[in-house]
C-alpha cells in the first residue's frame, strides 16, 4: 500500500514536471530557455556593432564552457530534479488551505468595520486591484522570508546552498534546499489567502479564474522580460533611472557577490521599494568586479547534491547541540 502510495506521488510530480516545461506560467518552461539567448544580445552588443556579430563567440559569450560544465552547474542540476520531483512544494496545498486563510481574514475584517461602502459592479476594479495588491504584497513576501533566511542562523543554512555556488546560470534559479523551498512556499499561500480575503471584503465579490490569469499573466511578462535571468553570468543593468525601481540582473549579481561590501545586499525579487526601506539597496553605478559564493576569501564549499541536501541539517544539529549542552540532550533513560 505504502509502495503504491509513494509511487504514485513520484509518477504525478514527474508528470507536473514534464507539464511545467510547456507552461508559461512555470518559471522552467521552455519559452524562458529559448529566449535567453536573445536576452544576452544586449551585454553582448555593449560594445560590438552589429557587423562585428561572430555567431560562434556569441554561443560561447552565452554558454562558456567553463561555467555550464563546472561542478556547480552539476549540482544546479541535481537539486533541480531534487526539488521538482522528489521534494515539489506543490504537496503544500495538502496542509495549508487558501480558502480558509481567506474565509478568516474576510469574517475577521467584518467582524471589525462592517463595509459601508458600496458593492463594486466592475469585475474589471476586482481584477485590478487583486492583481496590484497581489503583485506588491508577494514581492514582499519573498524578499522578507529572504532577508530572514539572511538574518536566523538555522535558516541560513539552508538558504546558504543557494549562495555556494561559484557561478551563476538560469539554472542557479532553482539551487535551493527543499526546506528552503517549503519555508518559501508556505509564505506565498498564506499571503496568497490573506489577499484573497482582503480583496472579497473591499470589494463584496470573490475571485474567479480570470483573477489568477491576469495576475499570472503579469507574472509571466516580468519573467520573460528578464527576472527570469538574474541569475547569469551576464552583467545587465537597467540604467540609472529604474535601476532605483527595480531589480536588475546587475542589482542581483550584487547579491550573490562574496565581497564584505555587497554582503547582505539586495534582496528583492522585483522591486527596490523593500530593499530601501530596510536599508539593504545597493545600487550598481557601472559594472563590477564580482566573484560568486559565500564568503570573500573561504572556499565553496556544497560541492555535491548529497552535500548541499545533508549539511544544513548537519551543521544545525551541531549548532543545536553547542547551544542547549550535549548533557542538556541526555535524558535520565540514557544513563
Amino acid at each position: 500500500m505504502l509502495d503504491s502510495t509513494v509511487i504514485n506521488l513520484v509518477r504525478e510530480n514527474i508528470f507536473s514536471f514534464v507539464d511545467g516545461f510547456f507552461n508559461p506560467y512555470f518559471r522552467w518552461c521552455w519559452v524562458y530557455f529559448v529566449v535567453f539567448p536573445f536576452y544576452a544580445l544586449i551585454p553582448y552588443y555593449r560594445n560590438l556593432s552589429p557587423s562585428e556579430f561572430n555567431f560562434r563567440e556569441f554561443i560561447n559569450y552565452c554558454f562558456p564552457k567553463e561555467i555550464y560544465f563546472s561542478q556547480t552547474t552539476k549540482v544546479n542540476f541535481g537539486l533541480f530534479f531534487l526539488m521538482k520531483i522528489v521534494f515539489p512544494t506543490s504537496f503544500m496545498y495538502r496542509f495549508i488551505s487558501v480558502g480558509g486563510i481567506s474565509l478568516y481574514v474576510y469574517e475577521l475584517l467584518n467582524g471589525i468595520v462592517s463595509p459601508f461602502w458600496a458593492r463594486f459592479d466592475s469585475s474589471g476594479m476586482t481584477i485590478f486591484l487583486f492583481s496590484a495588491f497581489m503583485f506588491v504584497s508577494v514581492d514582499f513576501s519573498n524578499f522578507f522570508v529572504h532577508y530572514l533566511s539572511h538574518k536566523i542562523k538555522w535558516a541560513w543554512e539552508f538558504h546558504s546552498v543557494h549562495h555556494s555556488g561559484d557561478s551563476l546560470t538560469p539554472l542557479s534559479l532553482f539551487r535551493f534546499h527543499p526546506i528552503f523551498n517549503f519555508l518559501r512556499f508556505t509564505a506565498l499561500l498564506i499571503t496568497f489567502g490573506i489577499v484573497k480575503g482582503v480583496i472579497a471584503y473591499i470589494t463584496f465579490q470573490d475571485l474567479n479564474h480570470m483573477a489568477y490569469l491576469h495576475f499570472e499573466f503579469g507574472f509571466f511578462l516580468l519573467h520573460f522580460l528578464g527576472s527570469n535571468f538574474q541569475h547569469s553570468h551576464m552583467w545587465v543593468s537597467f540604467g540609472s533611472l529604474f535601476n532605483k525601481i527595480l531589480i536588475s540582473p546587475a542589482h542581483h549579481q550584487i547579491h550573490h557577490s562574496n565581497k564584505e561590501i555587497h554582503r547582505d545586499k539586495n534582496f528583492g525579487e522585483f522591486l527596490c521599494l523593500w530593499d530601501y526601506l530596510f536599508g539593504t539597496l545597493y545600487i550598481p553605478q557601472k559594472k563590477e568586479d564580482i566573484v560568486f559564493g559565500i564568503q570573500e576569501g573561504r572556499q565553496n564549499y556544497h560541492p555535491t547534491v548529497w552535500k548541499a541536501f545533508s549539511d544544513p541539517f548537519i551543521l544545525n544539529f551541531k549548532k543545536m547541540i553547542k547551544y542547549f549542552g550535549a548533557n542538556k540532550l541526555v535524558t535520565k533513560y540514557d544513563n
